[in-house]
This record gives structure tokens, C-alpha cells and sequence, in this order.
């Protein structure tokens, strides 16, 4: 009896803990969207691609997009610029300068005239002392969410929900990863800042080498003829054959020397 009382004891203890966490969200899935049209951008120096001001009539509000997490736009959170970073393989700052260039998309987006706005006022937190709510943004019949990553400008990230017009939340997450793998193929925005012609605008066309190298000759059978080291400079040119550029370097034993080297190798 002593051990089925304490057994008891036990799991009642636990209810206080699961249950309301579950009914919470149980509630929240139960609520019904709110559609709020003709809303505007309000300019705002705290707006950025996935969360921005907005107004509609007298009423103002702080939005926060559902789905996706675009960069940061300064140094503010060290760690989620090096996180963001790494989920599209670029340096931190890059991803601060791909951060601004999605605060501008959407601002361009938001910018041409009114959108749709529908939100169930879930908290979204954030560093402001005003209240900012998650939300999906319609435009010209498209979701925010889909266009900022079908451009490249978002990644998969954060909170989600069935939406308004009855896709669940699951099928939405798959559609936007097929978004993304397009983005990705199409080296669409963030996804396009290491290519071969970025590296070596931002280079002034030198590039350090991030790894040990295979050089191959500049004429046919175009085999390898010898390895660089990691940290070697060369200097490079233009395209000599498809997926090779010419490139000039002194070797480590201080001979001049001219041969191809592969362009995923400057990424």
C-alpha cells in the first residue's frame, strides 16, 4: 500500500509539469487566425527582414515572420551571426552583409503598396518593449516566408503553424526546404556570395587557398602537375575551360609558374 501511495505521489507531481505545457499548445493550435488587411511597413530602424513595424488604420504593430530566420543586420548576438553563417557556408561578415540585403527585399516587397497580415498574437518576444506577435505575410498572393527563402535570403528556422488557408504546418515546412534546395542550385542570394566571381571581386583577384590544392596544366591532357599548400596566394584569371581558371603564383621553391586550377577550389 506504502509503495502504491508514493508511486502515485510520484506521477501526480508530474502533471503540474506536462499537462499545461501540452494544453497550452493544444489551445494555441485551437485558435483561430485573425486577418488583418491593408496593412503597411512603418520605417523603423529596428526592421529587418523577418520582423518589422506595421500599421493599419490608428493600430501599430511589431511582426515577426513564422518559418524563417533572416541574418543579423549588426554584431549584436555574436553566436546566432556564427550560426546563421554556417547554415549558408559563408563568414560572418558576409552574413551580416546578407542580413542587409534582406532587410532590403523585404522592405522593397512590403514597400509597393498594402499586404495581408494573419496572426493569432502568439508572443514572439524579442528585445523591443513593444509586443511583437508571430504573423504570415501575404503578398501578391505569395507568402513572405516562401519568397525570402526561395530567394535566398531566409533560412528554415524557428516557429511554425498550420496556416490560414488550411496547409498544414508540415506540408509547408517540406515545401519550403524544396524552396530552398532551388535557391541553392540557383546560387540565389545569400546562397550565391562564394562564388568564384564573388571571391575574386572581394580578393581584387588574389585568393589565400583555404586547403592543399591541385594544380593542372594549362595544356591538353590537362593532368595534375603538382599540389599547392593550404595558405598559398595565387592569382587568378579568367575562365580557360569549363569549371578551371588560369592561375599565376610563384611555388614554394620560387619558380614563376602558370597553370589551371579547379573554381570550387577558391570557395
Amino acid at each position: 500500500m506504502k509503495r502504491t501511495f508514493t508511486i502515485l505521489f510520484a506521477w501526480a507531481l508530474l502533471f503540474p509539469v506536462v499537462f499545461p505545457a501540452r494544453e497550452a499548445l493544444a489551445q494555441h493550435q485551437r485558435v483561430n487566425w485573425v486577418h488583418l488587411d491593408n496593412v503597411s511597413l512603418v520605417d523603423h530602424p529596428a526592421n529587418d527582414g523577418d520582423s518589422f513595424h506595421a500599421s493599419r488604420n490608428r493600430s501599430r504593430y511589431l511582426l515577426r515572420v513564422y518559418f524563417v530566420d533572416t541574418p543579423e543586420t549588426d554584431d549584436r548576438f555574436p553566436d546566432r551571426l556564427q550560426e546563421q553563417a554556417d547554415y549558408f557556408g559563408v563568414t560572418v561578415p558576409q552574413i551580416v552583409e546578407g542580413g542587409k540585403m534582406a532587410d532590403e527585399y523585404t522592405k522593397e516587397l512590403l514597400g509597393r503598396g498594402p499586404f495581408d497580415v494573419y496572426t493569432k498574437y502568439r508572443d514572439a518576444r524579442g528585445a523591443s518593449r513593444q509586443r511583437r506577435i508571430f504573423a504570415m505575410i501575404k503578398v501578391e498572393d505569395r507568402w513572405l516566408c516562401e519568397l525570402l527563402v526561395e530567394n535566398g535570403f531566409a533560412r528554415i528556422h524557428g516557429v511554425g503553424d498550420d496556416l490560414p488557408d488550411n496547409v498544414s504546418e508540415r506540408r509547408h515546412w517540406a515545401r519550403l526546404r524544396t524552396l530552398e534546395n532551388e535557391a541553392k542550385r540557383e546560387k540565389r542570394g545569400i546562397w550565391g556570395m562564394n562564388t568564384p566571381e564573388q571571391v575574386l571581386a572581394r580578393a581584387g583577384g588574389k585568393v589565400t587557398l583555404k586547403r592543399q590544392t591541385p594544380i593542372f596544366s594549362i595544356e591538353p591532357p590537362f593532368g595534375v602537375v603538382g599540389h599547392l599548400p593550404e595558405g598559398h596566394e595565387v592569382k587568378v584569371g579568367d575562365v580557360a575551360r569549363p569549371g578551371f581558371r588560369r592561375v599565376e603564383f610563384v611555388t614554394p621553391g620560387g619558380t614563376e609558374f602558370t597553370g589551371l586550377i579547379q573554381e570550387v577550389a577558391l570557395q
